[in-house]
This record gives structure tokens, sequence and C-alpha cells, in this order.
């Protein structure tokens, strides 16, 4: 059984992969509070092999455990990052330092080092990075979380990377979606 992880608990992602056979190992916060989700919030009914690790990925000891759960499991085949939309609000100029900060960590900085932790396993199973946005994201992280999978992609022959920017309506940039496969 290939193991999955989904970071955000995307909880329809999680469903259809447990459906599918992948046992999935997920985190999530909460958007109102920002705090660490519960197990039973994240809980997938009928998912035999759905482990709920609570947790903020932007400490390194959850992203140790993490990959711990998924290593149990065989090692990831698949990460999965389900950021929503990963811009501070308000214009640039006037954005304060403090919020771009915690926006880079919780968007780009902290995705990437699971990334990086999982990458051994991904490299043994030519498995995939899925970053998935809101198409109404249209800021610096998310130009920073695109090159960063850009890079990753020429850099990793053994895994396949691709962005997806759901909802927000269609437009050009919107509905563009990348990938190369390995």
């Amino acid at each position: 059984m290939p193991t999955a992880i989904v970071t955000g608990a995307a909880r329809e992602l999680v469903r259809a992969l447990a459906a599918a056979g992948w046992s999935v190992v997920t985190t999530a916060r909460d958007p109102a509070t920002g705090k660490p989700l519960p197990d039973s919030a994240i809980n997938t009914p009928g998912a035999r092999e759905t482990v709920v690790v609570p947790g903020d990925i932007t400490e390194p000891a959850h992203r140790d455990r993490l990959i711990a759960a998924a290593d149990a499991r065989g090692g990831a085949a698949l990460v999965v990052h389900d950021i929503g939309a990963p811009d501070p609000p308000g214009v640039l100029a006037c954005l304060p330092v403090p919020a771009l900060r915690v926006a880079f960590e919780r968007a780009v900085t902290a995705p990437f080092a699971l990334t990086q932790l999982a990458l051994p396993a991904l490299r043994h199973h030519r498995g995939a990075v899925v970053t998935i946005t809101s198409g109404s994201a249209s800021g610096i992280c998310l130009a920073a979380v695109e090159q960063l999978g850009k890079v990753l992609s020429r850099e990793e022959p053994a895994v396949r990377v691709w962005l997806a920017r759901v909802g927000g309506g269609v437009s050009p940039r919107s509905s563009r979606c990348w990938h190369r496969t390995g």
C-alpha cells in the first residue's frame, strides 16, 4: 500500500486517497485560530490507514514526526501540500515584514523543509510532490512556491512535481498548472 503525506488536511483528498488504497499521514491547522487540529477533527470515517499527526509543520519536530509516521508505512510515495491562499493580504509595499516572514514560513519554508525530509523515500518510490494553492492567490509567496517546484522538478528527475491552483475563477494565470514527469 503506497503512503501519502497530506498537509493542510484536504479532507476530501484524504478520503479519496484512503479509498484508493493509500495509507495517509496527515496534519492540519484550524483556519480560524491557526492552531493544530486534533485527529478527531480530521479523521476520515472508514479509512483504516489514515494517521493524523496533530501539530504545526513550521516546527521541525513535527515534520520529523510526519516523516517517521510515513516511514513506518514504507515511506512517502506522495507528498501533498494544501496551502490554500499562501499570501498575506494587502499591498506588498505596506506589508509588515513580520507578517511576510510568517506567511513565508507557513506557505514556503515549512512545506519545502518537509519535502526535503521526504525526498529519500520519494526518490525510492519514484514518487510525486503536489502543491495545491487557492486560485485567488497571486502574490510573492505563491511565486516562491511555484519557483521552488520548478527547481525541484529539474533537480530531482525521479520525483514528479505538480502545482495545482484551484478555485478563485479561471484566468490564464490562475488556471495554469505545470508538471514534469520523471
